[in-house]
């Protein structure tokens, strides 16, 4: 299973992370998520961004392609957005 989250940013607007898990800190400028697990994915309207992967199992390798497909889908998704 992956999880996503969610943040906006000034130049890529909404950006999307999946990941395996999530670790929420509190941070000085407030509370933050860092994706934790196997790999990190992420999609905005501008692109999919594979930030980083470790795969040891075939489980693992599969979630990646889950987390690559919904990337893949969501990038369509807001780059469309964008064009509106």
């Amino acid at each position: 299973m992956t999880v996503e989250r969610i943040r906006h940013t000034v130049m890529s607007g909404k950006v999307v992370t999946i990941s395996a898990a999530f670790a929420d800190h509190d941070g000085a400028f407030g509370s933050y998520s860092i994706a934790i697990g196997p790999f990190e994915v992420s999609a905005s309207r501008n692109g999919v961004v594979i930030h980083r992967a470790h795969c040891k199992s075939d489980g693992d390798i599969d979630l990646l392609i889950v987390a690559i497909g919904r990337a893949r889908r969501l990038w369509r998704e807001l780059a469309a957005k964008n064009q509106e």
